[in-house]
Protein backbone atom coordinates (compact mmCIF):
# COMPACT_ATOMS: atom_id res chain seq x y z
CA UNK A 1 0.00 0.00 0.00
CA UNK A 2 1.32 3.60 -0.72
CA UNK A 3 1.17 6.55 1.61
CA UNK A 4 -2.57 7.05 -0.02
CA UNK A 5 -3.76 4.09 0.72
CA UNK A 6 -1.98 3.12 4.09
CA UNK A 7 -5.86 1.49 5.05
CA UNK A 8 -8.16 -0.15 2.62
CA UNK A 9 -11.04 1.94 1.62
CA UNK A 10 -13.99 0.90 2.80
CA UNK A 11 -12.08 1.30 6.57
CA UNK A 12 -11.45 4.71 5.62
CA UNK A 13 -15.32 5.16 4.60
CA UNK A 14 -16.23 4.10 8.50
CA UNK A 15 -13.86 6.53 9.64
CA UNK A 16 -15.47 9.15 8.52
CA UNK A 17 -18.85 8.44 10.10
CA UNK A 18 -17.03 8.36 13.28
CA UNK A 19 -17.03 11.27 15.47
CA UNK A 20 -13.88 13.38 16.32
CA UNK A 21 -13.79 12.01 19.92
CA UNK A 22 -13.59 8.54 18.88
CA UNK A 23 -11.05 9.22 16.62
CA UNK A 24 -8.92 10.88 19.33
CA UNK A 25 -10.12 8.15 21.66
CA UNK A 26 -8.55 5.24 19.66
CA UNK A 27 -4.82 7.33 19.45
CA UNK A 28 -5.63 7.79 15.47
CA UNK A 29 -4.97 11.49 14.71
CA UNK A 30 -1.19 11.05 14.05
CA UNK A 31 -2.09 8.25 11.50
CA UNK A 32 -4.43 10.42 9.65
CA UNK A 33 -2.55 13.34 9.56
CA UNK A 34 0.35 11.66 7.70
CA UNK A 35 -1.96 9.14 5.64
CA UNK A 36 -5.36 9.82 5.22
CA UNK A 37 -5.30 13.86 6.08
CA UNK A 38 -8.29 14.32 3.28
CA UNK A 39 -10.68 12.81 6.36
CA UNK A 40 -9.69 15.43 9.23
CA UNK A 41 -11.98 17.97 9.40
CA UNK A 42 -10.57 21.55 8.64
CA UNK A 43 -10.67 22.40 12.78
CA UNK A 44 -9.28 19.86 13.50
CA UNK A 45 -5.93 19.21 11.05
CA UNK A 46 -3.36 21.49 12.85
CA UNK A 47 -4.25 19.76 16.13
CA UNK A 48 -4.04 16.50 14.76
CA UNK A 49 -0.37 17.62 13.13
CA UNK A 50 1.04 19.33 16.33
CA UNK A 51 0.35 15.49 18.30
CA UNK A 52 1.99 13.85 15.01
CA UNK A 53 4.67 15.67 15.78
CA UNK A 54 4.77 14.86 19.83
CA UNK A 55 4.60 11.23 18.81
CA UNK A 56 6.91 11.60 16.29
CA UNK A 57 10.03 12.71 19.14
CA UNK A 58 8.36 10.58 21.90
CA UNK A 59 9.23 7.09 19.80
CA UNK A 60 12.39 8.74 18.57
CA UNK A 61 12.82 9.29 22.51
CA UNK A 62 12.25 5.87 23.56
CA UNK A 63 14.53 4.66 20.77
CA UNK A 64 17.30 6.56 21.95
CA UNK A 65 16.43 5.66 25.68
CA UNK A 66 17.42 1.47 24.49
CA UNK A 67 20.60 2.75 22.86
CA UNK A 68 21.37 4.42 26.33
CA UNK A 69 20.87 1.16 28.03
CA UNK A 70 22.65 -1.15 25.44
CA UNK A 71 26.31 -1.38 26.78
CA UNK A 72 24.98 -2.42 30.26
CA UNK A 73 22.12 -4.77 28.89
CA UNK A 74 25.20 -5.99 27.06
CA UNK A 75 27.51 -6.53 30.22
CA UNK A 76 24.66 -7.96 32.47
CA UNK A 77 24.10 -10.36 29.34
CA UNK A 78 20.15 -9.32 29.74
CA UNK A 79 18.14 -10.97 26.94
CA UNK A 80 15.83 -8.21 26.39
CA UNK A 81 12.70 -9.12 23.53
CA UNK A 82 11.04 -6.16 22.50
CA UNK A 83 7.53 -6.36 22.06
CA UNK A 84 4.48 -4.77 20.01
CA UNK A 85 4.88 -1.22 18.80
CA UNK A 86 8.40 -0.41 19.30
CA UNK A 87 9.67 -4.14 17.78
CA UNK A 88 8.10 -3.26 14.45
CA UNK A 89 7.48 0.47 14.24
CA UNK A 90 10.18 1.28 12.06
CA UNK A 91 8.50 -1.37 9.77
CA UNK A 92 5.39 -0.92 9.77
CA UNK A 93 5.02 2.48 10.52
CA UNK A 94 7.99 4.23 8.57
CA UNK A 95 6.43 7.54 9.93
CA UNK A 96 7.00 7.21 13.07
CA UNK A 97 4.87 9.87 14.43
CA UNK A 98 1.79 7.95 12.42
CA UNK A 99 1.71 5.08 15.40
CA UNK A 100 0.82 6.20 18.98
CA UNK A 101 3.03 4.69 21.57
CA UNK A 102 2.86 5.77 25.66
CA UNK A 103 5.10 2.86 26.84
CA UNK A 104 7.88 0.52 25.71
CA UNK A 105 7.10 -3.39 26.49
CA UNK A 106 9.74 -5.89 26.47
CA UNK A 107 10.00 -9.34 27.72
CA UNK A 108 12.59 -10.03 30.11
CA UNK A 109 13.29 -13.52 31.86
CA UNK A 110 12.78 -13.40 36.16
CA UNK A 111 15.82 -14.45 36.95
CA UNK A 112 17.00 -10.70 34.97
CA UNK A 113 14.18 -8.70 36.69
CA UNK A 114 16.41 -7.17 39.02
CA UNK A 115 19.43 -6.77 37.10
CA UNK A 116 16.87 -4.90 34.61
CA UNK A 117 15.65 -2.56 37.94
CA UNK A 118 19.03 -1.76 39.18
CA UNK A 119 19.92 -0.85 35.20
CA UNK A 120 17.08 1.43 34.80
CA UNK A 121 17.23 3.16 38.01
CA UNK A 122 21.14 4.21 37.90
CA UNK A 123 19.14 5.82 34.74
CA UNK A 124 16.68 8.43 36.19
CA UNK A 125 13.82 5.39 36.30
CA UNK A 126 11.65 4.80 39.38
CA UNK A 127 9.17 1.86 40.20
CA UNK A 128 5.30 2.67 39.65
CA UNK A 129 3.75 1.83 42.67
CA UNK A 130 0.38 0.72 40.41
CA UNK A 131 -1.97 -1.74 41.44
CA UNK A 132 -1.70 -5.25 40.74
CA UNK A 133 -3.71 -7.99 40.24
CA UNK A 134 -3.77 -11.79 39.09
CA UNK A 135 -3.99 -11.10 35.13
CA UNK A 136 -1.39 -8.26 35.65
CA UNK A 137 0.85 -9.45 37.79
CA UNK A 138 3.67 -10.68 35.64
CA UNK A 139 4.59 -7.01 34.74
CA UNK A 140 6.43 -4.20 36.34
CA UNK A 141 6.49 -0.78 34.89
CA UNK A 142 9.06 1.38 35.25
CA UNK A 143 8.74 5.52 34.59
CA UNK A 144 11.24 8.85 34.22
CA UNK A 145 10.56 12.41 33.54
CA UNK A 146 11.93 13.18 30.09
CA UNK A 147 11.39 16.67 28.89
CA UNK A 148 7.57 17.56 29.17
CA UNK A 149 6.27 14.09 29.33
CA UNK A 150 7.27 10.93 31.15
CA UNK A 151 9.06 7.82 29.60
CA UNK A 152 7.60 4.47 30.62
CA UNK A 153 9.20 1.26 30.60
CA UNK A 154 6.88 -1.83 31.43
CA UNK A 155 8.73 -5.01 31.86
CA UNK A 156 6.85 -8.50 31.10
CA UNK A 157 8.28 -11.68 32.71
CA UNK A 158 5.62 -13.58 30.06
CA UNK A 159 3.26 -13.07 27.18
CA UNK A 160 -0.16 -13.55 29.01
CA UNK A 161 -1.36 -14.05 32.11
CA UNK A 162 -3.17 -17.52 31.74
CA UNK A 163 -0.62 -19.59 30.32
CA UNK A 164 3.30 -19.45 30.13
CA UNK A 165 5.28 -21.68 27.39
CA UNK A 166 9.06 -21.31 26.90
CA UNK A 167 9.69 -19.07 24.43
CA UNK A 168 12.96 -20.16 22.24
CA UNK A 169 12.29 -17.97 19.00
CA UNK A 170 13.19 -14.94 18.60
CA UNK A 171 15.23 -12.75 15.79
CA UNK A 172 17.45 -9.77 15.89
CA UNK A 173 16.01 -6.50 16.38
CA UNK A 174 17.73 -3.66 14.74
CA UNK A 175 19.74 -2.70 17.67
CA UNK A 176 21.03 -5.10 19.56
CA UNK A 177 21.56 -6.70 22.14
CA UNK A 178 17.40 -6.49 21.70
CA UNK A 179 15.52 -8.96 19.95
CA UNK A 180 11.87 -9.56 18.46
CA UNK A 181 9.21 -12.09 18.72
CA UNK A 182 9.50 -14.32 15.52
CA UNK A 183 6.45 -13.90 12.98
CA UNK A 184 3.99 -16.67 14.41
CA UNK A 185 4.40 -15.76 18.14
CA UNK A 186 4.46 -11.86 17.88
CA UNK A 187 1.22 -12.03 15.73
CA UNK A 188 -0.08 -14.64 18.68
CA UNK A 189 0.73 -11.72 21.37
CA UNK A 190 -0.87 -9.48 18.85
CA UNK A 191 -3.72 -11.38 18.56
CA UNK A 192 -4.04 -11.97 22.65
CA UNK A 193 -3.22 -8.66 23.82
CA UNK A 194 -5.51 -7.11 21.35
CA UNK A 195 -8.42 -9.58 22.03
CA UNK A 196 -8.25 -11.98 24.76
CA UNK A 197 -6.54 -9.24 27.14
CA UNK A 198 -8.18 -5.73 26.56
CA UNK A 199 -11.23 -6.84 24.39
CA UNK A 200 -10.12 -4.64 21.39
CA UNK A 201 -10.43 -1.39 23.54
CA UNK A 202 -7.94 0.93 21.25
CA UNK A 203 -8.26 0.46 17.87
CA UNK A 204 -4.95 0.91 16.47
CA UNK A 205 -3.82 -1.94 18.14
CA UNK A 206 -6.35 -3.38 15.33
CA UNK A 207 -4.61 -1.66 12.56
CA UNK A 208 -1.14 -2.90 14.15
CA UNK A 209 -2.52 -6.56 13.31
CA UNK A 210 -4.01 -5.72 10.53
CA UNK A 211 -0.58 -4.16 9.40
CA UNK A 212 1.87 -7.15 10.76
CA UNK A 213 -0.35 -9.64 8.64
CA UNK A 214 0.07 -7.90 5.48
CA UNK A 215 3.71 -6.84 5.78
CA UNK A 216 4.67 -10.64 6.98
CA UNK A 217 1.69 -12.94 4.83
CA UNK A 218 4.53 -14.71 2.94
CA UNK A 219 7.25 -15.54 5.45
CA UNK A 220 4.24 -16.58 8.65
CA UNK A 221 3.61 -20.22 8.39
CA UNK A 222 0.46 -20.39 8.85
CA UNK A 223 0.32 -24.11 10.34
CA UNK A 224 2.36 -23.20 13.11
CA UNK A 225 0.66 -20.21 13.74
CA UNK A 226 -2.52 -21.69 14.37
CA UNK A 227 -0.84 -24.40 16.48
CA UNK A 228 0.40 -21.65 18.71
CA UNK A 229 -2.94 -20.11 18.94
CA UNK A 230 -4.12 -23.74 20.11
CA UNK A 231 -1.39 -23.88 22.68
CA UNK A 232 -2.29 -20.37 24.16
CA UNK A 233 -6.31 -21.34 24.33
CA UNK A 234 -6.79 -18.09 21.75
CA UNK A 235 -9.24 -19.70 19.58
CA UNK A 236 -11.85 -17.88 19.75
CA UNK A 237 -10.06 -14.48 20.28
CA UNK A 238 -8.30 -15.46 16.91
CA UNK A 239 -11.51 -15.96 15.35
CA UNK A 240 -12.80 -12.97 16.32
CA UNK A 241 -9.82 -10.72 15.15
CA UNK A 242 -9.77 -12.51 11.89
CA UNK A 243 -13.87 -12.03 11.40
CA UNK A 244 -13.23 -8.49 11.96
CA UNK A 245 -10.17 -8.21 8.90
CA UNK A 246 -12.58 -9.85 7.07
CA UNK A 247 -15.38 -7.38 7.26
CA UNK A 248 -13.84 -4.58 8.14
CA UNK A 249 -10.42 -4.85 6.20
CA UNK A 250 -11.29 -6.77 3.17
CA UNK A 251 -8.55 -9.09 4.40
CA UNK A 252 -9.70 -12.30 2.50
CA UNK A 253 -6.19 -14.13 2.62
CA UNK A 254 -7.37 -18.06 2.32
CA UNK A 255 -4.29 -19.39 4.45
CA UNK A 256 -5.39 -17.70 7.74
CA UNK A 257 -8.72 -17.27 7.34
CA UNK A 258 -10.78 -20.37 9.28
CA UNK A 259 -14.33 -20.91 8.09
CA UNK A 260 -16.73 -20.06 11.58
CA UNK A 261 -20.08 -21.53 12.26
CA UNK A 262 -23.35 -20.10 11.19
CA UNK A 263 -24.20 -19.17 14.93
CA UNK A 264 -20.66 -17.69 15.39
CA UNK A 265 -20.61 -15.92 12.37
CA UNK A 266 -24.34 -14.77 13.18
CA UNK A 267 -22.92 -13.35 16.48
CA UNK A 268 -20.25 -12.00 15.63
CA UNK A 269 -22.10 -9.93 12.84
CA UNK A 270 -24.63 -8.34 15.76
CA UNK A 271 -22.23 -7.82 18.64
CA UNK A 272 -18.95 -6.92 16.86
CA UNK A 273 -19.66 -3.69 14.82
CA UNK A 274 -17.90 -1.02 13.76
CA UNK A 275 -19.41 0.96 16.21
CA UNK A 276 -18.50 -1.11 19.27
CA UNK A 277 -14.60 -1.27 18.00
CA UNK A 278 -14.25 2.45 18.49
CA UNK A 279 -16.24 3.24 21.94
CA UNK A 280 -17.16 -0.34 23.24
CA UNK A 281 -16.26 0.57 26.87
CA UNK A 282 -19.25 2.69 26.16
CA UNK A 283 -21.40 -0.39 25.61
CA UNK A 284 -20.69 -2.06 28.88
CA UNK A 285 -22.96 -5.28 28.08
CA UNK A 286 -21.25 -5.70 24.93
CA UNK A 287 -18.14 -5.31 26.15
CA UNK A 288 -18.94 -7.82 29.12
CA UNK A 289 -20.16 -10.22 26.67
CA UNK A 290 -17.38 -10.30 23.83
CA UNK A 291 -14.56 -10.11 26.27
CA UNK A 292 -16.10 -13.63 27.21
CA UNK A 293 -16.52 -14.76 23.51
CA UNK A 294 -12.72 -14.04 23.56
CA UNK A 295 -12.10 -16.63 25.69
CA UNK A 296 -11.60 -20.39 24.71
CA UNK A 297 -13.21 -22.01 27.95
CA UNK A 298 -16.02 -21.16 31.22
CA UNK A 299 -12.95 -22.35 33.01
CA UNK A 300 -10.89 -18.91 32.04
CA UNK A 301 -13.68 -16.50 31.52
CA UNK A 302 -14.86 -17.36 35.32
CA UNK A 303 -11.09 -17.19 36.26
CA UNK A 304 -10.70 -14.26 34.93
CA UNK A 305 -13.81 -12.89 36.60
CA UNK A 306 -12.69 -14.35 40.03
CA UNK A 307 -9.58 -12.63 39.62
CA UNK A 308 -11.15 -9.10 38.90
CA UNK A 309 -13.76 -9.25 41.41
CA UNK A 310 -11.40 -9.82 44.09
CA UNK A 311 -9.23 -7.31 42.77
CA UNK A 312 -12.47 -4.96 42.51
CA UNK A 313 -13.03 -5.68 46.13
CA UNK A 314 -9.71 -4.88 47.44
CA UNK A 315 -9.48 -1.62 45.99
CA UNK A 316 -12.95 -0.99 47.36
CA UNK A 317 -12.00 -2.26 50.75
CA UNK A 318 -8.62 -0.02 50.72
CA UNK A 319 -10.40 3.33 49.75
CA UNK A 320 -13.16 2.77 52.24
CA UNK A 321 -10.28 2.17 54.49
CA UNK A 322 -8.29 5.48 53.64
CA UNK A 323 -11.24 7.69 53.59
CA UNK A 324 -11.78 6.20 57.20
CA UNK A 325 -7.75 7.62 58.41
CA UNK A 326 -9.03 10.74 56.83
Amino acid sequence: MTSQNFLPPNLINEFTKADDKDIEENCLEGLFDRYHPEIIPVANRKQYHTLWLCRWHKIKAFENELLSLQDEIKSKNINIVLLKGMSFVHSLYPDLGSRYMSDIDLLVDEKSLNDLEIILISHGYHIVADSKWRANNFKKTFEKPHLETNLVIEAHTRLFFHISLPLVETLPWIHSPYKILSPEISLVHLVGHLAFSHTFIKFFWMIDVFKFISHHEKVIKWDYFFELIRKYHLQNSCNIVFFILNRYFEYHNPACIRPLTFLKKMIYKRLITFSFLMKNQNLKIRYFLIKHLTKDSYTEYIKYDFYWLMDYLKQKINWQSGSKEK
